[in-house]
């Protein structure tokens, strides 16, 4: 037991370490990078498993953890991000960067675009396109079929437009979804059950003929 304890805190351990942000204070630029596996120190040793060294050890090698991230909130869909600056403290590293809005106009077209495609995807997965081009709907599926179509038209027209076009910041459209506003859609048609057919006794199928 003690023994898969002990592994599995090594695995937590390397993940950690794995996934962790790191700089080596000898870099000119500084970069972000991952601690390496193998390392070789200053009186000219190599190790491996270095990136499973202790933190004093990474830090007497002049490694840093980044243990903050200072820039605001990034959303690549809405925003452009510049470099990294990094600023490197006795025991731990924290970065930065500048992010700007995107172009307001290009933003907007952009999720006008997305959300009028969702609404069709929203169609598509409830309905087959084909099987009606095929003509194997019945006159009630074509008939709900196309009341989802006019509705999802009408809340895109008068909910979700209005929306796109008074936003006044690239945050208001990253805001704007479908989503929930479709779940009202009508219901697919209920078919009508089957009649069972009439059973018919042995004295009436020897009847029958009759």
């Amino acid at each position: 037991m003690k023994k898969i304890l002990l592994i599995l805190c090594l695995l937590f351990c390397a993940s950690t370490s794995i996934a962790a942000e790191y700089v080596h204070i000898e870099d000119n630029p500084l970069r972000i990078k991952k601690l390496p596996f193998k390392w070789t120190f200053a009186d000219g040793s190599m190790t491996g498993n270095f990136n499973l060294m202790e933190p004093s050890v990474l830090i007497a090698e002049g490694w840093r953890k980044i243990t903050v991230d200072n820039s605001p909130r990034f959303n690549r869909r809405l925003q452009t991000a510049g470099r990294w600056n990094i600023t490197v403290f006795a025991d731990h590293a924290e970065k930065d960067r500048v992010v700007t809005d995107r172009d307001l106009e290009t933003v907007r077209a952009e999720v006008r675009s997305a959300i009028k495609s969702e609404g069709v995807n929203i169609l598509l997965a409830k309905w087959d396109l084909r099987k009606k081009q095929l003509g194997f709907n019945t006159a009630a599926e074509n008939a709900a079929m196309n009341a989802d179509r006019v509705a999802l038209i009408n809340y895109f027209k008068n909910i979700i437009k209005p929306l796109i076009n008074n936003a006044t910041t690239v945050q208001e459209l990253g805001n704007l979804t479908n989503g929930n506003g479709y779940t009202w859609l009508a219901p697919e048609p209920v078919s009508p059950p089957v009649q069972p057919v009439q059973t018919i006794t042995t004295g009436e199928f020897n009847n029958a003929d009759e």
